[in-house]
């Protein structure tokens, strides 16, 4: 806010309220400094994004985790950077490419006006079976090819792990035919596979171009659709469905994509970019190693530097690996969260002494803490203090289910 703006503030109200005049100041963005709601005393709470960051919110469904998760959104594209929902596991952002619902205007900012994101929302072509063939509303196909993957990418689509010994060595020496060869089609590779005598090897890849994964004509380059100040969303619901044959299907697909955006973004293609990761248990779990947990642990860890920030939602800190919670700078719990998650993860970070004093202050404390809902606690690494707040509506439309106000 300018200091023109705090001097209108500052104004007389019976001004306004004697003259039937509205307080028109125009909301700014800031690419550094982001405002998503207001403390108990009623002052903005801001995130301060100058740097490249990491943030989780831990929250079990229905407690508005995905409202204040779109007001970050909201801010960090209008501020001029560059958004990717990697995956949305419920198909409900798409309702962001409208204005927020007038019932929610209320809680904007002042100044600011409700506005609708430009947004392309993609679904993978494996997920046909589940949706009957009928691609979701506002959603378009999108498809890899064989070219896509990387080694590891194709160990995890044939479960390299469960090949005996002679079959492992059978694969790595595929592949190295594979890029001598330049192979790019499945007839190429069942041709290397007769040649060789790799039988076992060539049926476990056969299986993978039977799954929708692979399609010319519906392949998309998600950097390029980001260049375009568009935000990019990767539906996946319904991942939970998927055959149990299928279920690196998922990982592999956005890893490639985590690992296009990542290299674009070190390239310099594009401003800073946040990439919002919907029900991160199933794709960092703290046990298992899928394709795409790899690409994100490796992103958190290295790429802070090239200007790529996470934000992360799961339910509880135990599903993920520690290091991930750890590397947060900013971890956001809500209020209505359940007494043992609200006490353990307080301890945990050591701040519980700098609220209270003894053991029935505390009891007093977190019993306040449950008599509110839809409120937050934001926790920032390195600082003591817990900070309490009630998030600004975002600006785009959210996909009801409870009412918030």
């Amino acid at each position: 806010m300018t200091e023109h703006d705090e001097l209108l503030l500052s104004c007389d109200d019976y001004y306004f309220t004697a003259f039937g005049h509205q307080r028109d100041i125009p909301y700014t963005y800031d690419k550094d400094d982001w405002v998503i709601g207001l403390d108990e005393d009623k002052c903005e709470v801001n995130l301060d994004v100058s740097e490249a960051f990491r943030a989780c919110f831990i929250a079990a469904t229905r407690t508005g985790k995905t409202f204040i998760i779109r007001r970050v959104m909201d801010e960090a594209y209008h501020s001029g950077w560059t958004v990717a929902v990697l995956p949305d596991a419920k198909d409900e952002y798409k309702s962001s490419m409208g204005a927020v619902q007038k019932e929610f205007q209320k809680n904007l900012p002042l100044g600011e006006k409700p506005k609708g994101l430009k947004m392309r929302i993609f679904r993978p072509r494996f997920f046909r079976d589940i949706d009957d063939g009928q691609l979701p509303s506002k959603n378009e196909w999108a498809a890899l090819e064989l070219k896509d993957l990387t080694k590891t990418d194709l160990q995890t689509l044939i479960n390299y792990t469960v090949l005996t010994p002679k079959q492992q060595l059978d694969f790595d020496d595929l592949w190295e035919r594979m890029q001598e060869t330049d192979t790019s089609t499945f007839e190429e590779i069942q041709t290397l596979c007769a040649e060789c005598g790799y039988t076992k090897v060539w049926e476990k890849i056969r299986f993978i171009n039977t799954c929708n994964l692979f399609d010319s004509r519906f392949r998309i380059d998600p950097v390029e659709v980001l260049k375009s100040k568009t935000v990019l969303v990767l539906n996946y619901e319904g991942f939970d469905k998927l055959d149990l044959k299928d279920n690196s299907l998922d990982q592999v697909f956005m890893s490639v994509w985590i690992r296009w955006i990542k290299d674009a973004k070190k390239n310099n293609e594009f401003s800073n970019l946040l990439i919002i990761n919907d029900e991160t248990a199933r794709w960092v779990p703290r046990n298992g190693e899928p394709s795409c947990k790899k690409q994100i642990l490796e992103s958190i860890d290295v790429d802070a530097g090239f200007g790529v920030s996470w934000i992360f939602g799961f339910q509880r800190a135990e599903s993920v690996p520690e290091g991930l919670v750890r590397q947060c700078k900013y971890k956001f719990i809500p209020y209505n969260a359940d007494r043992n998650t609200l006490e353990g993860y307080l301890k945990g970070e050591n701040i519980i002494q700098n609220m209270v004093v003894d053991q029935k202050q505390y009891r007093e404390y977190i019993t306040t803490l449950k008599a509110k809902k839809f409120r937050w606690m934001k926790l920032t690494k390195g600082d003591q203090d817990v900070e309490f707040l009630d998030p600004y509506s975002p600006v785009s439309a959210h996909m009801k289910t409870r009412r918030f106000f």
